[in-house]
């Protein structure tokens, strides 16, 4: 007996680095209490090294192992590393709604896992969230490229191989200059800020320079401002995803072009339906090509996912050329 009466996918989002997908299933359930596993069908969201990521749902109505509650985890058919995100919820009679944490996992090479909730819908609830026998689960999930933090692709990796061992002695033992943000101040050299910024270098050494001088990023934040120095010391800053945007800004400011393409790379692994036109809106505005393109692709690429989210018909008044221009291209 078929005991699954539908399953949808949709919204598969897609960039360079990463897949996104949202999916449905609906259950209808066993009229029996006992234990059993039901499967959803195969399906593929991901691609690493070449090779289709393969995925199923698995459900355990009436309880797993000692656990007597409604249970749903996510299954990789695949052994290629990975790191995926899954987020389940549902919705019952009367609206009410469950949605789980979002759960993060790494897959190894060589080894199959599932993971989820034993207990995703305790057995006396299971009832608010039936419609004629049937619970429907949605689930959304992000696939990427896992990286060793410490490998030669990461960003760490690449911002310590851009800079001289020399100069990074040298801002160890002379941060001799300070860079202001809206209420605190980061220590640096000269020498390092000369090695990335043109525009610096030529305050630096003009006839005009005094030791008291700084760099004014006081309509930044303390956060973004050592977001921004710690890319130049050659460091990533723990919260710098969140503040990308702040520290590409001030990065363009200074004409530092090495960072703001290696800014463009994170950016491209944060990229959703949601953020892109952000982005975008940022790209032109402060004509970075790399940043424009890359962008403008995912746009493309998942327009039809984008146009969904409110951010579209703002932006689609405000910058409507920009808009058409990426479209058509």
């Amino acid at each position: 007996m078929i005991l699954f009466q539908y399953f949808t996918l949709a919204d598969l989002v897609i960039s360079s680095r990463k897949y996104q997908m949202k999916m449905e299933w609906s259950i209808r359930l066993p009229s029996n209490n006992e234990s059993m596993c039901l499967e959803s069908p195969e399906f593929q969201c991901g691609e690493i090294n070449g090779k289709l990521l393969k995925w199923k749902l698995l459900c355990y109505p009436n309880g797993k192992d000692e656990c007597p509650d409604f249970g749903i985890f996510i299954c990789a058919l695949s052994d290629q590393p990975a790191r995926v995100f899954v987020q389940f919820s549902t919705i019952g009679r009367d609206n009410l709604s469950l949605k789980g944490e979002t759960l993060e996992a790494t897959l190894s090479k060589g080894k199959r896992q599932a993971w989820g909730y034993k207990s995703f819908i305790s057995h006396g609830d299971l009832h608010k969230f039936m419609k004629n026998d049937v619970v429907t689960i949605k689930a959304s999930i992000s696939v990427e490229e896992s990286r060793d933090l410490c490998g030669n692709n990461s960003i760490t990796s690449r911002l310590k191989t851009s800079l001289l061992d020399s100069v990074l002695h040298e801002n160890e033992k002379n941060p001799d200059f300070c860079i202001k943000s809206k209420s605190d101040h980061q220590k640096i050299s000269k020498f390092l800020l000369r090695s990335y910024s043109p525009v610096i270098k030529a305050m630096l050494d003009g006839d005009s320079f005094r030791q008291e001088d700084f760099v004014d990023c006081s309509d930044y934040s303390k956060e973004e401002v050592e977001c921004f120095v710690s890319l130049i010391k050659g460091e990533q800053h723990h919260l710098l995803e969140e503040n990308i945007m702040a520290v590409i800004q001030i990065l363009h400011r200074y004409q530092m072009d090495s960072l703001v393409n290696i800014c463009c790379d994170i950016i491209l692994e944060q990229l959703t339906p949601i953020n892109v036109l952000d982005f975008l809106v940022l790209a032109d505005q402060l004509n970075i090509s790399s940043l424009l393109e890359v962008s403008g692709n995912f746009l493309k690429n998942n327009l039809h996912v984008v146009k969904k989210d409110e951010s579209w018909t703002r932006v689609s008044k405000e910058h409507s050329q920009l808009l058409l221009d990426i479209v058509a291209s």
